[in-house]
């Protein structure tokens, strides 16, 4: 099935010699020489298309001359390919429901692929969660996994009221709820002693993860995705750290609601593409939230 993407404009020239296509969803322009076949073309997919629809209603076009054009169009990113039933679906394992935690469970338990969401996390709902988290006053008390699983009724939520402290828990969990996707949102005994233990699960029973650093004070870090057993992997051992030990971290703030928003934003995102066959976004790249800049920069 052939179709434009999302968010496109085509236009043309006031005297018919170009044609210039806009990619609104990433600020693109593509201009090209005029044909009355290739608006034609556009216009037929404007809706979702079989190959031989298209060749139907170009009689006049050769088969050679169709694909050559389609595959050249899908290049550029003005149409899209979907095969039939080539979506996967999900059942995710959610390791944390605080202030990053409870933000993508909101983003990603509205996505389509989903099947099933497993949510593990032992804390209730306090007062100071509430500007910060995606909770609510008449929360507070309330274990935040069961909160979170009564706000969604579409999606099959399951919920564990406990830390993980080694790779065995997590792995005996993935396995009973047969997850294919865990993300990481928790930071107890440590962020990154739960990052060593998700990436190990994922290695082994070979299922991709995303690994969610946190935040220091108001900067939050860019969430990392990554395929099991892949040359770019997760790495624990971090050149800065290796090399300086830390003297002094100043962290007085909390994480504003919106920068919790925008990560989860970026993980359902990773998710939604993943899902889809195509490269996730930020893939093989860290980075944080641009305090000053208000803006998401690579390191």
């Amino acid at each position: 099935m052939y179709q434009i993407k999302d968010s496109i404009g085509i236009f043309t020239s006031k005297d018919n010699s170009i044609i210039r296509v806009e990619k609104f969803y990433s600020g693109y322009k593509v201009e090209m020489k005029y044909s009355e076949s290739l608006i034609k073309l556009f216009k037929i997919l404007e809706n979702p298309v079989e190959e031989d629809e298209i060749l139907k209603k170009l009689p006049r076009i050769s088969k050679r001359k169709i694909n050559s054009t389609l595959n050249e169009l899908t290049k550029l990113g003005i149409i899209e390919r979907e095969e039939k039933n080539n979506r996967k679906r999900l059942s995710i394992l959610l390791l944390g429901c605080g202030t990053i935690g409870s933000h993508i469970y909101s983003q990603v338990s509205k996505l389509e692929n989903i099947d099933k969401i497993i949510l593990i996390d032992p804390d209730k709902v306090e007062d100071d969660n509430i500007e910060r988290q995606d909770f609510y006053k008449d929360d507070v008390g309330k274990y935040k996994v069961d909160v979170l699983k009564n706000r969604c009724t579409s999606k099959n939520v399951c919920v564990h009221k406990k830390y993980i402290k080694n790779i065995y828990q997590l792995k005996e969990i993935c396995i009973k709820n047969n997850c294919n996707f865990i993300i990481g949102a928790a930071d107890i005994p440590s962020s990154r002693e739960i990052s060593e233990i998700i990436c190990e699960v994922g290695n082994s029973l070979n299922i991709p993860y995303i690994i969610n650093h946190g935040y220091v004070s108001n900067v939050v870090m860019l969430p990392e995705f990554y395929y099991p057993n892949c040359e770019y992997a997760f790495k624990t051992n971090r050149i800065f750290s290796d090399r300086f030990n830390q003297q002094v971290l100043t962290a007085r703030k909390k994480l504003e609601y919106s920068k919790a928003t925008n990560l989860a934003l970026i993980v359902s995102k990773q998710i939604e593409l993943y899902a889809e066959g195509y490269e996730p976004i930020y893939y093989k790249k860290r980075g944080f939230f641009n305090d000053e800049l208000f803006r998401w920069e690579e390191r």
